[in-house]
């Protein structure tokens, strides 16, 4: 499969074109006689004799373009061969439209992770405290490091706590951020009154942004 743009050197451009945008059979029984395309950069080169330019359809949806030729024979294209290479072209659009969605799946799916990959390291390594919760029932998730330094908790006893339970912050602040969330799906630089483990207060500016991790709004 080579991954390169259509030019002169790999086929005659106007045939390709023309069956591109009018989705049109092109034969030419003997390209070496005078016809439309005579004076194509690519026939005038290489001289083939027949040529056949067959648009793979599906549903009227374009989706490729087959061209064959040969070089030492004209008439090389019988209708039998035709009609045979017609039922295969309705086949071929149908396989090669489901490689283009499965190959655009692949891409997605790729992006995607490389972006979650990307996310983790500037969750886990960020020099913030960071933590991520469940909209919907308000308990933890994850958090970095620091998050769980600043705060004076293991992991283990941290992840799927509410901020209440832990003592962290009382209902009212928890409240209000998620009435922020749920009216803007952010806010920045907010300040709130929090507690750590030990119960020592402390005055943070906080960020909140939603995000969708693993299908959850958190």
């Amino acid at each position: 499969v080579r991954n390169a743009p259509v030019t002169s050197k790999y086929l005659p451009e106007a045939i390709f074109h023309f069956a591109l945008r009018t989705q049109e059979r092109v034969l030419l029984d003997d390209a070496s006689s005078p016809n439309p395309y005579s004076g194509d950069e690519y026939i005038l080169r290489i001289h083939p004799r027949s040529i056949l330019c067959l648009p793979l359809v599906k549903q009227t949806k374009r989706v490729a373009v087959l061209y064959l030729e040969n070089n030492l024979t004209s008439g090389a294209f019988t209708p039998d061969r035709i009609a045979v290479l017609d039922v295969l072209a309705t086949q071929a659009a149908i396989s090669l439209e489901n490689a283009l969605l499965y190959d655009s799946l692949q891409r997605e799916n790729a992006a995607r992770k490389r972006a979650e990959e990307r996310f983790s390291k500037a969750f886990h390594e960020g020099p913030s405290p960071m933590a991520i919760s469940r909209i919907k029932d308000h308990t933890f998730v994850d958090a970095n490091e620091k998050f769980l330094e600043t705060f004076g908790f293991a992991r283990e006893e941290f992840i799927g706590h509410t901020a209440i339970e832990l003592g962290i912050a009382d209902e009212e602040a928890v409240e209000t951020a998620m009435k922020m969330i749920s009216e803007k799906g952010f806010f920045h630089d907010i300040e709130f009154q929090a507690k750590t483990k030990s119960g020592t207060p402390r005055t943070l500016l906080v960020s909140i942004e939603s995000i969708e991790l693993d299908g959850e709004n958190c």
